[in-house]
């Protein structure tokens, strides 16, 4: 029998919408301190959430009144009609969020609005018995609210069982506390666990210094600014160069309209700006904001509002790509991955053992290098002139290929910001450098690969889309489940000329004329055109189609490992990758093809500061 629920159970399932975990709650109410338009606002938890949650801010607080209507279920100051839906620009909109919290745990308001003017009167509101009451109480602080969430789960102790570990619970507030204090930079923010201090932030100048205040103050050389606007869209952020580059996500943030997201549109656009700048499976350093007119933006897609969709999705992406591609596009060449502390730590005692952290340790732990490639630098550096350099390697270092008849001034390499020079091949395999502070280790094939990538996709792309008919029409199956209408139209776009024969038939008269000059299985292609996401756009799935094609051949056709160069086939091959490789020296699958090792970090090696 079909029946009604009775209200206290509605309220039950619609609080675990929006109450998943304790971080959930912590969510909500920061972003009812900001609408209120809190300047400082601080966080209290203990057991990481799971027994109290406490946010007091100086926010402009409540009424009686609308202290009462607080927790009821869709009420709301941010909403009065219809039209407002499409023109959301505060955080809250849907009057659902002390109502959940309220069904859920142990539950308190004290507020004080910023226009009493009865001097010392707060209200609290609290929940006893399954109803609320409220009643004024002395309070020392001007205006704003405080809220106190305690036993989180108390009235649905099976959701508990369903919290992670502590230390991911932790990690959930903290990057919810971090995302916050990104947006709102004016504002004092403070973070405490059982009466203890873990972050405090004052109000920041600017973006940059709030994102150095989260990382080390050294990667300031390594950020880029990001800037574009137009009519409906603002981009601006921080974003890293390829040499920021991290196994997790700790520092991939993504903002709409100050709205921290987790927005597929946004992340597929950031990483596809990096690619072939970091390694496959590793996430970049990037701080992006975006805002859009709230009008081709819809934040009512999620029940805790972590998605938002775009009116126009691909016109964002291409934007947000395009802006960060610009941003780190400078920079050709790797910083090699030295352990700073570990290099001034060598020169001062052990705190524990009372023993130097010598070089030799630090060798072997954190460069990477062999001992008579260390040696070797040791000499490098110590010469008086590069030519010297080139009769050191030649004469005691077999393994490095130097052309020793030619002048110096002949084996320079012209880069976009420096110039360098030619030292040698190393093992047959590395092509060395020297920048003017710097050495330079270059990988010969992958850059070589990543050049004839770059020069096959070039003719490619000025091909267009254009077509070749084919002597004989192909007919293939239409697999079930497949909207044809829709993957006809993306065929159409990348020069494929086709028609539906049949419910169960596709007919291909014509195909894009690289596909035929490279005698590629069409087959294959169109298995792609057919398993495509929902919405795909053409010119980004040929260009993928493109660039697995291209791979495999430039990797056939490059220079190997082990291939002994001339010094003018070295210079000609590095002159090359400044000319033809758009942003970092990497192969087309995100390897690095060059690194580059600073002098001070060799110095440290050696204990020299």
């Amino acid at each position: 029998m079909i029946k009604k629920l009775p209200q206290h159970l509605i309220n039950k399932l619609k609080a675990g919408e929006i109450v998943e975990r304790p971080v959930s709650i912590v969510k909500e109410l920061v972003e009812n301190s900001l609408d209120a338009w809190a300047t400082q606002i601080s966080m209290e938890i203990s057991a990481w959430g799971k027994k109290l949650i406490k946010i007091q801010d100086n926010g402009t607080g409540m009424t009686k009144e609308d202290l009462q209507m607080s927790v009821e279920r869709y009420a709301t100051s941010k909403l009065d009609e219809t039209s407002d839906i499409e023109m959301i620009e505060s955080y809250g909109f849907r009057g659902e969020a002390l109502a959940s919290v309220s069904e859920v745990s142990i539950f308190r308001i004290q507020t004080r609005q910023a226009a009493e003017t009865e001097s010392g009167v707060w209200y609290e509101l609290y929940r006893a018995e399954g109803r609320y009451d409220i009643k004024q109480i002395p309070f020392a602080r001007e205006h704003g609210t405080t809220v106190f969430v305690e036993d989180v789960f108390h009235h649905i102790p099976a959701r508990e069982k369903f919290l992670k570990s502590d230390s991911t619970e932790r990690n959930y507030i903290k990057k919810m506390f971090l995302q916050y204090a990104l947006v709102h930079r004016d504002k004092k923010r403070e973070l405490l666990k059982d009466g203890k201090s873990m972050y405090s932030f004052l109000p920041a100048d600017s973006l940059m210094e709030r994102v150095l205040s989260l990382t080390k103050k050294d990667r300031e050389k390594n950020l880029k600014t990001l800037a574009y606007q137009d009519k409906q869209l603002e981009i601006f952020g921080v974003a890293g160069d390829a040499s920021l580059h991290f196994a997790t996500g700790q520092y991939f943030w993504l903002f709409v309209n100050g709205r921290p997201v987790q927005d597929r549109v946004l992340k597929s656009a950031v990483m596809e700006a990096y690619r072939r700048q970091i390694v496959p499976g590793s996430h970049p350093f990037v701080c992006l904001f975006l805002e859009i007119d709230p009008r081709q933006v819809d934040v009512n897609v999620h029940p805790r509002k972590l998605e938002v969709k775009f009116l126009d999705p691909w016109s964002v992406h291409t934007r947000v790509k395009e802006t960060i591609r610009e941003a780190i596009g400078s920079q050709k060449v790797n910083y090699a991955a030295f352990n700073q502390e570990a290099v001034r730590s060598s020169s001062h005692p052990s705190s524990g053992s009372g023993k130097r952290f010598n070089a030799e340790q630090y060798r072997q732990h954190q460069s990477g290098l062999t001992e008579s490639q260390i040696q070797w630098l040791k000499q490098v550096w110590s010469m008086k002139n590069w030519a010297e350099a080139m009769m050191f390697g030649a004469a005691d270092m077999d393994k490095v290929h130097l052309g020793q008849s030619q002048l110096w001034t002949e084996l320079m390499v012209v880069g976009e910001q420096e110039s360098y020079t030619l030292i040698g091949q190393l093992r047959q395999s590395y092509i060395l450098l020297q920048a003017p502070d710097a050495l330079v280790y270059i990988d010969q094939h992958a850059l070589a690969e990543r050049i004839a990538f770059e020069q096959m996709k070039k003719k490619i792309t000025a091909d267009g889309f254009s077509s070749e008919v084919l002597l004989q029409p192909l007919s293939l199956e239409i697999p079930k489940d497949i909207d044809i209408d829709e993957k006809i139209e993306l065929l159409w776009t990348i020069g494929f000329d086709a028609s539906v024969l049949s419910e169960r038939k596709l007919v291909i008269y014509s195909i894009p004329r690289v596909f035929h000059e490279w005698k590629v299985d069409i087959e294959l292609i169109i298995n792609r055109v057919w398993w495509a996401k929902h919405n795909a756009q053409g010119p980004e799935l040929f260009g993928l189609m493109v660039d697995e094609m291209v791979g495999m051949k430039a990797c056939k056709a490059s220079i190997k490992a082990g291939q002994k160069l001339s010094p003018q086939e070295m210079k000609q091959l590095v002159q090359d990758g400044f000319t033809y490789i758009p942003g970092m020296f990497v192969c087309q699958h995100g390897r690095p093809s060059a690194v580059r090792i600073e002098k001070g970090n060799v110095d440290g090696l050696f204990e020299r500061h």
